[in-house]
């Protein structure tokens, strides 16, 4: 577990940093930030690079996060969280996703004075998962749908469902 550890620790940051220039070079072009790009295709593409290597960064965020929590490290970060406030992030992030694959995104909004005990990042990542998961394996014309509620001890259940194939 130590040497899967150290190598995964090794790669991600051998990853991470010719990713980190694709991520920067692709976001200054697809937002032309030193002049028009000329053919409109070459701004999608970049935006497609940008799209892809943000992604490809969280894979990596991910499978570090899971080394480190098999290495006893992970740390958590626990706050109080408006659970409306990471509903509303998460939409941002999922919500063009869902636009791409044809699907509905349906966040009910949580009351505002639902909070919770939480890293904020992890419980977003979470969540975004989940989402992402759910994006994947629903058809066109689906919808995904994110809630949450209160449930007794001042906790709450926060829902990820879909019209997907669904899992056993």
């Amino acid at each position: 577990n130590a040497a899967k550890t150290n190598f995964l620790t090794n790669m991600s940051h051998e990853l991470r940093t010719p990713l980190n220039a694709v991520i920067g070079f692709s976001e200054i072009i697809s937002t032309e930030m030193f002049g028009a790009v000329g053919q409109p295709r070459y701004r999608g593409f970049a935006q497609d690079i940008l799209q892809s290597g943000r992604h490809l960064l969280d894979v990596i965020n991910d499978i570090l996060d899971i080394a480190r929590s098999e290495a006893g490290k992970l740390q958590i970060n626990v706050q109080p969280v408006r659970v409306a406030q990471i509903f509303e992030e998460c939409q941002t992030i999922v919500g063009e996703q869902c636009a791409k694959a044809g699907l509905k995104l349906d966040v009910v909004p949580p009351p505002e004075s639902l909070e919770i005990d939480a890293d904020p990042v992890k419980l977003k990542q979470i969540l975004i998962n989940l989402l992402s998961n759910a994006v994947k394996f629903t058809a066109p014309g689906g919808t995904v749908t994110l809630i949450a509620s209160g449930i007794e001890q001042g906790g709450a259940q926060l829902v990820v469902a879909d019209t997907g194939i669904g899992l056993r």
